[in-house]
């Protein structure tokens, strides 16, 4: 009920949302219910993060979950060290590699790739492009490579040191 009220508020004030779900069969009292409570953040995301297993969570398709999202949306499906994939508008995406780096605790990563690509979304003018995907696995790689969440996250000068770098 508190995400519903924050979407409603978002939606009124016409703020962006980015919506990284975690789908959690075991989080749900009837994990049934759960595809269809989180159909409309999906509908109002202009940024829908979701790791390679969570579309089968939700019982969806990568095309179906596409067919719910605005047309000026961002998919990203994560695979950790595998890398990931993105859609935006029309445009499905190749595989996006992940960069090797010495994995310490991946505490944080997803959520450090994910407030990276809001931050490109937002910077490019809610366009999203393999560039900006590129920078936000280096973040959430980057963000392995020390102990905690917090402490880990790289600042835009490490990400740009170790672009120039690869």
């Amino acid at each position: 009920s508190a995400m519903m009220r924050v979407l409603e508020i978002a939606s009124g004030l016409g703020i962006s949302l980015t919506f990284d779900p975690n789908p959690r069969r075991k989080s749900w009292p009837d994990p049934e219910n759960a595809p269809q409570t989180m159909l409309p953040f999906i509908r109002s995301a202009s940024i829908l993060k979701l790791g390679v297993g969570e579309p089968d969570t939700l019982g969806m398709t990568i095309g179906q979950i596409r067919s719910e999202q605005p047309t000026d949306s961002v998919l990203v499906l994560t695979d950790g060290s595998n890398g990931c994939w993105y859609w935006y508008g029309e445009a499905a995406s190749e595989p996006v590699p992940s960069v090797a780096v010495e994995s310490v605790d991946s505490t944080g990563a997803g959520d450090a790739f994910a407030a990276a690509l809001t931050l490109r979304f937002v910077e490019a003018g809610r366009h999203i492009g393999r560039s900006d995907v590129e920078y936000t696995t280096v973040v959430g790689a980057l963000t392995t490579t020390r102990q905690g969440a917090m402490d880990a996250l790289p600042d835009a000068s490490a990400v740009n040191d170790y672009l120039r770098e690869i």
